[in-house]
Parts: structure tokens; C-alpha cells; sequence
């Protein structure tokens, strides 16, 4: 759990993004994720200014991935933090050590960035069904047929 602390920690970023809690909730307050879900930016805050390493870590299980990253908390802090620039830290450090929270986010993501990677795109001519898209009319045929040809 330390270790992990000081990957968060030893970002460059980490400075930048947290600069002290007057614990005033304007964060929490706009924050749209709050509004949905047991998430309290200001909560991510507190525990890194008090250094909790447990906390942290705790939260790194499940509370960080509820952010939506939109950064209106940190666009309402009256002292500069990010708590969303903190949150995409330990993000990162969650991905770096192979956390199951991490595993568990991202598996849905496999199929698009394995597309990626074999196509250049997320999105392949074979994965269209013209019934999926009634919007794109006569259009849609355009895109059925052998992939190897529309390649």
C-alpha cells in the first residue's frame, strides 16, 4: 500500500493538483458523479492532504473509478485543487500495479482497444448492422459486404 501512496505521491502532477482543503464542499456540491454515487470528491482530497495510505487505498478499489472527469471540482475550488487531476493519478497508479478495480473497469474496453490496434479504428465495416442504424437509410448498405474488399 505504500508503495502505491508513493507512485500518487511522487507524480509530477500531484503538487499542482493539491494545494489544501478548506473542507468547504464546493467540490462535492457541483460535482455531477456526487449526485449519482457514493462519491465525494472533497473525501479524495482529505485523504491525500492526511495522508491515510489504508483510506486511499480503499478508495482506489471502487470511489475513484465513479468520477466522470468533467473537472468542474476543480474549476470551483477556491484553493486550486483538482481532485479530478488527483483522481486521473491514481487511476493511472491503480492501472500501473494491476489493481483488480483497474482490471474490473477496463475489461469492457478490451473488444475497442483490440480493434484498435488490429483495425486503426474502434469500429470495424463487419461490426455495423444495417438494422442498428434505421437513421442512416439507403446509406448503410454501402457499408455491408466483404470486408476484406471494404479494406
Amino acid at each position: 500500500m505504500r508503495e502505491i501512496y508513493d507512485d500518487i505521491r511522487n507524480d509530477f502532477r500531484y503538487d499542482h493538483e493539491l494545494n489544501g482543503c478548506l473542507n468547504c464542499g464546493v467540490c462535492t456540491a457541483t460535482c455531477p458523479a456526487a449526485h449519482f454515487y457514493d462519491f465525494s470528491p472533497r473525501e479524495i482530497v482529505q485523504l491525500l492532504w492526511t495522508e491515510n495510505v489504508e483510506q486511499i487505498y480503499d478508495a482506489m478499489q471502487e470511489k475513484i473509478w465513479a468520477c466522470a472527469q468533467c473537472m468542474t471540482c476543480a474549476a470551483r475550488c477556491p484553493f486550486k485543487n483538482s481532485p479530478g487531476g488527483l483522481i486521473a493519478i491514481m487511476r493511472e497508479v491503480s492501472i500501473k500495479h494491476g489493481m483488480q478495480s483497474a482490471k474490473d473497469v477496463l475489461r469492457p474496453f478490451g473488444r475497442v482497444m483490440l480493434k484498435l490496434i488490429t483495425t486503426g479504428n474502434q469500429l470495424s465495416p463487419d461490426m455495423i448492422q444495417p438494422d442498428h442504424f434505421p437513421d442512416w437509410g439507403p446509406n448503410i448498405q454501402k457499408v455491408e459486404g466483404d470486408l476484406k474488399i471494404l479494406r
